[in-house]
Parts: structure tokens; sequence; C-alpha cells
């Protein structure tokens, strides 16, 4: 009964460090009940990318996009941000993982590398209808995508 109690407390603990460490920080706020963490998503032009989060930025001047890479996984971080039509949105791009990023958005001629530990700034405005699609130019390949849309 011991050994259950202490297996069981060990496991509550390890929930509790998974969901801290899941915590948003500044800007967007993921939200796990627009898709999570998992799989992929399909992305207009007929785009993979890799799922880690949706956040709303509706009403916000900035946002933070987290790029990087685990094991196999390449990914954006919210992957998908929703806002308002029109809204102008200033999007910092902050590399941590550990090798080089790029953001892109074809039809704004925005392309940024972001090497390791380094963060780039872009400014956009959400279009009135459809979506802005984004990648690394490096691992679009690899579902590093995303998308910034308007409600």
């Amino acid at each position: 009964m011991r050994g259950r109690l202490g297996a069981l407390l060990a496991l509550g603990a390890a929930i509790s460090l998974v969901a801290a460490a899941c915590g948003g920080g500044g800007g967007a706020s993921p939200s796990p009940s627009a898709g999570g963490v998992g799989g992929t998503i399909s992305l207009p032009g007929g785009i993979r990318a890799t799922n880690h989060w949706s956040a709303s930025v509706s009403g916000q001047g900035s946002a933070q996009i987290e790029a990087s890479n685990g094991g196999t996984s390449y990914f954006f971080s919210p992957t998908v941000l929703t806002g308002t039509a029109g809204q102008k949105l200033t999007v910092t791009v902050k590399n941590t993982g550990d090798t080089e990023h790029n953001f892109s958005i074809d039809s704004k001629s925005i392309s940024k590398n972001i090497q390791p530990g380094q963060q780039a700034t872009v400014t956009v405005t959400l279009p009135t209808s459809g979506s802005l699609v984004f990648y690394c130019v490096f691992h679009k390949s690899l579902g590093m995508a995303g998308e910034l849309t308007a409600d």
C-alpha cells in the first residue's frame, strides 16, 4: 500500500511540473481547447504544420512566438494566432531551439533568419479575410509552419 501511495504522489508531482512548464508567457495565451499540442494541422495552400497550441491575440498589439525543435519535431508555438480583421500586430519570434530557424511570410515579403537564443520582430496586419501563413524556410517540409488569421 505504501508503495502505491508513493507512486501516486510522484505521479501527481510530475503532472504538476508538466502543467507548469506548459504555461504561456507574455503576448498570446495558448489555448488547449483550440487544438492543444500534438499531431499536425492543415494550413491554407496544403501546408502541414506541427500543432503546438493556438492563441487569441484579439485586442493585443503584440504577440510572442517560439521557434523550436526537439528530436524530429520542428514547430512554432503557438502555431495559430487568431486576431481581429485588419489588426496590426507586432510579432516577436524567439528561437529556443538548437539550430538556426527562419520566420517567413511570402505575401508580406518577410524573411528573417534567427540564430539559437536570438529573436526577430516583425509587424503585420491581419487580413480582412483568409489568413497569413508563416513558415521556416529551413524546416517547412518538417511541419514548421503556422498561420495568422482573423476571426
